[in-house]
């Protein structure tokens, strides 16, 4: 009995299934639709292509640095007496900043001074001598050829009139000599004033006074920041496009949300045989002081700037094998276009080669698309 309700359970299955499949494929009809594929249309999304401005950027980072920076420092030795600037404190050039005390300088001056009167007595004192000498020899020598004078006397004055000849050109000597010690001395009392090479401001006070110094000890820092600049390197391959002059823009992370105009002030004559880099400074107007030395920058070089060129958005573009595309939608299809990308920025790409404008280019759906889909443009809003 069992047995007989398994046989009559599976010929009551096969019933059904037969009666189905014939409900849903009625006939030969039935049977093609069955075994046809449907191609699904894909619903996609388009703009125009449209032109614009492009430009061509190289990021690099740096260090604010000044546009001058001199540390200060004294010619001569001495006890510190005065440091009259602080830090912060803006300065012009030739304004006193230290003294160092002039006691023994001045002394120094003094003994030179002195020194000078003394040797140029010597020297008329010999002058003096030498005259006298000169009228004895002459009237000597006369009475030497009358033979009235002897030959020993008249050697004898000879030999004195040389030897004042000498001590005149030793006085001279002598003279040159006081006047140069003398313009040391007045040269080491000019040093013992401390002014200011450049105009800027005071970013480092060494010293207080009372200090002793020598030649070579700092004083004081003084950085000209109304111009600062930055040093970075460049990759040698944009060296065609770098040009004294061309603008860059500086980003500091303490005002985000300011961008800073500068502009290339100089390249670098070498290249850097391990990084491939070249150098490059770029200067930067601070008149208000809001840069200071030492804050971290990002430097934005503007190497080429394109006007009128079409441009897409990065990702609207398929990559494979490295070539690029870009999907175009044809009459109720969508049409795979080969790319060449000029300049690339950010998520702006330039099509030198493949599109042109007004053509409209599929923006969303094209993942799944290949040349000749069938596509279904979707309205905004839908």
């Amino acid at each position: 009995m069992k047995l007989l309700f398994k046989i009559i359970g599976i010929v009551a299955l096969i019933g059904v299934v037969l009666f189905i499949g014939r409900g849903f494929y009625p006939g030969e009809k039935g049977n093609k639709v069955a075994n046809q594929v449907v191609e699904r249309i894909k619903p996609v999304r388009t703009a125009p292509l449209k032109t614009g401005i492009i430009k061509y950027m190289v990021t690099t980072t740096g260090v604010i640095e000044s546009a001058q920076r001199v540390i200060v420092t004294p010619e001569v030795g001495g006890k510190l007496e005065k440091v009259l600037v602080n830090e912060g404190e803006g300065v012009s050039k030739a304004d006193v900043i230290a003294i160092i005390d002039q006691e023994k300088i001045k002394l120094g001056l003094v003994q030179a001074e002195a020194a000078l009167k003394v040797a140029k007595a010597n020297l008329k004192d010999i002058e003096i001598n030498l005259s006298n000498l000169s009228t004895e020899l002459l009237r000597v020598s006369n009475l030497f050829k009358e033979g009235v004078a002897s030959k020993q006397s008249l050697d004898q004055l000879q030999t004195q009139h040389n030897s004042l000849l000498v001590k005149k050109e030793l006085a001279e000597a002598g003279i040159e000599q006081a006047r140069t010690n003398l313009k040391q001395a007045e040269i080491r009392l000019d040093d013992s004033i401390i002014k200011s090479p450049l105009d800027g401001i005071v970013t480092q006070r060494h010293l207080d006074a009372g200090n002793m110094v020598g030649p070579g000890t700092p004083i004081a820092t003084i950085e000209q920041i109304d111009r600062v600049k930055v040093k970075v390197g460049v990759s040698s391959k944009e060296l065609p496009k770098l040009a004294i002059g061309k603008p860059a823009f500086i980003l500091i992370d303490a005002y985000p949300d300011k961008s800073f105009e500068a502009a290339i002030s100089k390249i670098g004559p070498r290249i850097d045989q391990q990084t491939q880099t070249v150098e490059v400074e770029v200067a930067i107007p601070n008149q208000d002081l809001t840069l200071k030395p030492g804050m971290f920058a990002r430097v934005d070089l503007l190497l080429k700037t394109h006007q009128g060129a079409v441009i897409i958005q990065r990702d609207i573009m398929i990559r494979m094998e490295d070539k690029y595309y870009v999907f175009v939608a044809g009459d109720k299809a969508a049409r795979q276009r080969q790319v060449v990308i000029g300049i690339e920025q950010e998520e702006r790409v330039e099509i030198i080669e493949g599109l042109k404008p007004g053509e409209m280019v599929i923006v969303s759906g094209q993942a799944d698309l290949k040349d000749g889909s069938k596509i279904r443009i979707v309205k905004e809003g839908e």
